[in-house]
């Protein structure tokens, strides 16, 4: 089913669909992309997809709500500090995005071109995470400073390095139109729910 299934077709190079119920001639094509647009993408597949979008929603959410409240109350950062933080870690952000559109784009591996992007940035992002609220005890403040700006920075870098490939995927998933775009619906109103929760 999907675009992985038409891997055997593919080598025949001929692609027939037969008309159920009607008189025509079956429907041939002689290009993979035309005869995948008769094919939908099961509904679990949408899901199985659109649920990932939950964890990207819910982890830019916490850090766009709390991270300067933290920051402040927690780390007791100075103010300056903070901003400066917040400002250079949206900035890195802007550049990584086409960065790692480029890089992903440029990637062929055995494993596909953005499956190795996924799985090899997923565990590094958790433990990224979990270190951006962990305050280390020093007696500077501008080490403090130092330390959460590289670490804002290597997070925004990893889920650069998850959500590129992630959105990516969506129209890989089918070359149906229609089909892309009930995959975005799935995935859109997931993110949602991650943003609400």
């Amino acid at each position: 089913e999907g675009v992985a299934g038409m891997a055997s077709l593919i080598k025949n190079k001929t692609f027939s669909f037969s008309n159920k119920g009607t008189e025509q001639e079956p429907l041939i094509f002689s290009d993979a992309r035309k005869a995948s647009d008769h094919i939908k993408t099961p509904l679990w597949r949408k899901l199985s997809f659109a649920v990932g979008a939950m964890a990207y929603a819910m982890c830019t959410t916490v850090m766009g709500f709390y991270l300067t409240i933290f920051l402040l109350e927690v780390a007791l950062l100075d103010p300056t500090y903070v901003l400066v933080i917040v400002f250079l870690g949206r900035v890195w952000d802007g550049i990584t995005d086409p960065v790692v559109g480029f890089l992903c784009s440029r990637t062929k591996t055995k494993l596909g071109q953005f499956r190795p992007w996924l799985l090899f940035s997923a565990l590094p992002t958790a433990i990224a995470y979990f270190f951006l609220w962990f305050v280390p005890h020093w007696s500077k403040n501008e080490l403090t400073f130092v330390y959460f700006l590289l670490i804002y920075f290597i997070m925004q870098t990893l889920l650069t390095c998850v959500h590129v490939p992630y959105t990516a995927l969506t129209v890989h998933l089918s070359y149906n139109q229609k089909e892309t775009d009930s995959v975005t619906m799935y995935r859109v109103i997931f993110e949602m729910c991650g943003t609400l929760v």
